[in-house]
């Protein structure tokens, strides 16, 4: 998922499931612009493969006066990219590289992206900070804090303005369309197991845990 935000009237959203593998579906140029009728801050959508697809992104920036992105789309299964690290680098890393050239090109003043906890590996000592040394420890953390990397470089080249955002166990979401219903997340695994009358189970021997 990606959201960009742009002044009122021409506001809207860009959102996608997710960074999709091939074969790529269909790209909708032509998303539907708000109408006057409708209320200033409500946003209209476009449907595409953001990352991937630069004319489907300069479409939708050439369309709208963006002001800032927030870039939330990647994958994000840990066992998966192991198995698959060359897929993990092409969504993630150059995906990105991609939106950020055509935000770039566009004028976009600031970016957010959503990093992950998973770009510190196996730390020795608690609480994690800021200070904490990065040693991903698998291919999916490696390719967010290349991301990490890869938005401050551009930042500095370019004067755009950027974060980087690095969350642990995420819930929540803003529409059911966007919900992450994978079984592999933290927080899901414990609600089902919840709504089904069990006992969520929690794996580990370094904290006593009940």
């Amino acid at each position: 998922q990606a959201a960009a935000s742009a002044p009122k009237r021409s506001a809207f959203t860009v959102a996608v499931p997710e960074v999709w593998s091939e074969p790529e579906p269909p790209v909708d140029l032509e998303p539907e612009p708000p109408t006057d009728e409708s209320p200033a801050d409500e946003p209209s959508s476009a449907f595409g493969s953001l990352g991937l697809d630069d004319r489907f992104l300069a479409h939708v920036f050439n369309r709208h006066r963006v002001e800032g992105v927030i870039h939330l789309a990647a994958k994000k299964a840990v066992e998966e990219s192991v198995r698959r690290p060359s897929l993990y680098y092409r969504e993630n890393v150059e995906g990105l590289r991609v939106l950020l050239d055509q935000s770039a090109a566009a004028g976009v003043e600031n970016i957010l992206f959503s990093s992950s906890a998973a770009v510190y590996g196996d730390v020795a000592t608690l609480p994690i900070t800021e200070d904490t040394p990065c040693r991903p420890v698998n291919p999916y953390g490696q390719t967010k804090l290349a991301g990490e990397w890869l938005v401050a470089a551009v930042g500095v080249a370019t004067g755009m303005r950027t974060m980087s955002l690095r969350y642990f166990n995420v819930a929540g979401t803003l529409s059911a369309e966007l919900a992450d219903a994978s079984v592999a997340n933290l927080v899901p695994i414990l609600l089902h197991a919840i709504r089904d009358g069990d006992r969520p189970h929690i794996f580990g021997n370094d904290y006593a845990t009940p």
